[in-house]
């Protein structure tokens, strides 16, 4: 299908002497490589393509939507897509060009003085273990990036349909802010989240949620975590939350000679420590009628196991994920997660 754009850019293009730049991703990326060409030179225009129709990629559909102040370069960028050099073209795939609405990439390089490649992971990344696609019955494991982009309301992932009224705790892999957010989301009220721009059809079925207890699980030791204090901070302030974590690991990391060294030397990592014990019980005093949040350390993923009869009474848990636990190889801040056995 011919796109007519295209065709008579080419024209203009030979006409004007100028420099033309298509950038391929309209997300926080593309648009500031925008701005920058915009800068340097009074003689470039800019066509920017996105696969999406609107435009701002993660800003828009990965930013937890009780995190607006993140948002606020989005005014920015609308200033860059009013300047009469800049086009933006929305719904837009670049490709093999052999879709209705593709462009081939090799299409762009002849038309255009210069191509910018900006755009984002759109795959998942699985951890390759058994059980993770789930069966006929249930969803596996859901990676992050699809479940962010549900409750942000990105259109292709709004047929999750992710299940929080069969169980009442979810595990999370990972110890970083993406992993913070999804937990935070499930944790916190739905009269709070109403106040925020998450999806009424992802606020629906928070509303209804029998999750009560998540657990956040990493390979590394409580001194690798990639969270920020900041997301930590927030955890601390949801009413009635216990976080629960192993204090006594915690405390040993920070006083041997190398872990005392590396947090002396990190600051942020230091105050996240110290707002973590004050903030956290042990294990031992996890409660069951409270909702928690759970930090747990050197231990991974290593089969999602279906219908497993579970302790002396036989009751079918319909998930159970299997970990390995792990050791540290290695100095803090280059430490690597072996397994034990």
């Amino acid at each position: 299908m011919p796109v007519p754009f295209l065709r008579g850019f080419a024209t203009s293009s030979t006409a004007n002497k100028e420099k033309h730049v298509a950038i391929v991703g309209g997300g926080a990326a593309g648009f500031y490589a925008a701005v920058r060409l915009l800068a340097k030179s009074s003689d470039v225009t800019v066509d920017i393509f996105e696969r999406l129709p609107a435009p701002h990629g993660l800003v828009r559909y990965g930013v937890a939507p009780d995190h607006p102040e993140v948002k606020n370069c989005m005014s920015k960028f609308r200033k860059v897509a009013s300047n009469p050099r800049v086009r933006y073209f929305g719904n837009v795939e670049i490709g093999s060009g052999g879709g209705p609405q593709e462009l081939s990439l090799d299409t762009l390089r002849s038309l255009y003085d210069g191509v910018v490649l900006s755009y984002g992971a759109s795959r998942d990344k699985h951890l390759g273990i058994a059980g993770e696609q789930g069966d006929d019955k249930r969803m596996g494991v859901v990676s992050a990036r699809q479940f962010v982009a549900w409750y942000n309301g990105l259109p292709e992932a709004q047929n999750l349909e992710p299940d929080l009224e069969s169980y009442d705790k979810v595990v999370i892999v990972g110890h970083g802010n993406v992993a913070m957010d999804c937990a935070r989301i499930l944790l916190t009220d739905p009269k709070y989240l109403a106040t925020t721009d998450i999806t009424e059809q992802a606020l629906n079925v928070l509303r209804r949620s029998k999750i009560r207890h998540v657990e956040m699980v990493g390979r590394r030791g409580p001194l690798q975590v990639s969270f920020t204090t900041k997301e930590l901070r927030e955890m601390t302030k949801i009413p009635g939350l216990q976080i629960v974590t192993d204090v006594d690991l915690i405390s040993a990391e920070c006083k041997t000679d190398e872990g005392a060294a590396f947090v002396n030397r990190f600051q942020p990592l230091r105050r996240m420590m110290v707002l973590l014990l004050e903030h956290a019980v042990p294990y031992a005093d996890e409660s069951a009628s409270r909702k928690t949040f759970k930090l747990s350390f050197l231990k991974s993923p290593t089969e999602v196991l279906l219908d497993q009869k579970w302790g002396a009474s036989g009751t079918v848990v319909p998930r159970v994920l299997r970990l390995q636990k792990n050791k540290l190889e290695g100095l803090p801040e280059t430490a690597k997660a072996l397994p034990t056995e």
